[in-house]
């Protein structure tokens, strides 16, 4: 499949409008429409002429309002206003003073214990063409809206071995409380949503010190329209760290809260750099470790050549974070 025609499809992961909101909204409607009727009724038998038209309009509203109160409208109205507009978390502000826009690596390691999604192939052998999503942004609680900030998805190279080890970059604002991690099964039509995990990256993530290849529950909505389950899907494999230009004052915060994490992130990072240099022998100012492996310019020069052919067949690439000397 042509590279033009892949991403065509990976858009279709894409959120679609809730069916619940428009039901909701049509219900609403409906009982307007219902109140019109019944006012118009009491109008015409008050007098007829313009006191019915009142009427239909008094029992529109009235229903109307009724509705948009009792049955979700206003409701999500209103959570997608605090969601919008509500402070950042104190935990963040207030516990570890960072208040500013900061950058966050995320490594995606490998699923474990995924469903299967291919049906009935599954039965011949056929596994997930399992490729991973995530977006940053804000969700205040399980019931409202997703809001994506200024980052676009980031998404892995398709595996056919739930493994990834790729990182990427998120420049996370004060507002931005929330990564969305989706497993997807890409088919030729469309891709199948094996499952999400929700990340709270003041708690889960600051607050938890950077974990270490730290395991996160992936769900799937299942069951009818008004009786649905969450269902564990499988668990995704992360690691964090702060980026270029985390505040030190704020690093040196989290690692007397959490001491535990840090020693295991300085640990991991102090391993990846011996491990490069074993491997490559010498590195310099500015390397870089893609796909847990150093990149010296030698072998970043020879991947800019390669990329395309050695990418071919992938939903996308990860990009490159940069190795702290220990």
């Amino acid at each position: 499949m042509p590279d033009f025609q892949k991403d065509q499809a990976i858009e279709t992961t894409d959120d679609n409008l809730d069916i619940k909101v428009v039901i909701a909204w049509v219900a609403t409607l409906g009982l307007g429409i219902i109140g019109a009727l019944l006012g118009g009724c009491v109008g015409y038998l008050a007098g007829a002429g313009v006191a019915t038209l009142i009427g239909a309009g008094v029992g529109f509203l009235f229903m109307f309002l009724i509705g948009f109160l009792a049955l979700g409208p206003a409701k999500k109205i209103i959570d997608d206003a605090y969601t919008n507009y509500a402070p950042p978390d104190a935990t963040r502000t207030a516990v570890l003073g960072l208040t500013k826009e900061f950058s966050l690596h995320v490594t995606v390691h490998n699923l474990r214990n995924t469903v299967n999604t291919e049906g009935i192939l599954a039965f011949f052998g056929k596994q997930n063409d399992s490729f991973v999503q995530i977006r940053c942004g804000r969700q205040m609680d399980e019931d409202s809206d997703f809001l994506p900030g200024k980052n676009p998805p980031k998404r892995t190279c398709v595996s056919h071995n739930n493994t990834f080890e790729e990182t990427f970059n998120f420049l996370v604002a004060p507002t931005e409380n929330t990564l969305l991690v989706d497993l997807y099964d890409q088919d030729m039509i469309g891709d199948d949503l094996v499952g999400t995990a929700k990340i709270d990256i003041s708690q889960d993530v600051l607050a938890g010190g950077f974990p270490q290849k730290m395991g996160f529950k992936l769900q799937r909505e299942e069951g009818l329209l008004f009786g649905k389950t969450l269902k564990k899907t499988g668990t995704v494999i992360l690691s964090f760290y702060p980026g270029d230009g985390f505040p030190q004052k704020v690093k040196d915060r989290i690692k007397t809260k959490a001491p535990l994490e840090w020693k295991r992130l300085e640990d991991t990072q102090k391993q990846i750099y011996t491990e490069s240099l074993a491997k490559y022998t010498k590195t310099s100012y500015g390397s870089l470790i893609r796909d847990g492996t150093l990149m010296t310019k030698t072998t970043m020069l020879y991947n800019e050549h390669s990329e395309a052919a050695h990418f071919a067949g992938t939903a996308g690439t990860g990009s490159a974070t940069q190795l702290e000397q220990p």
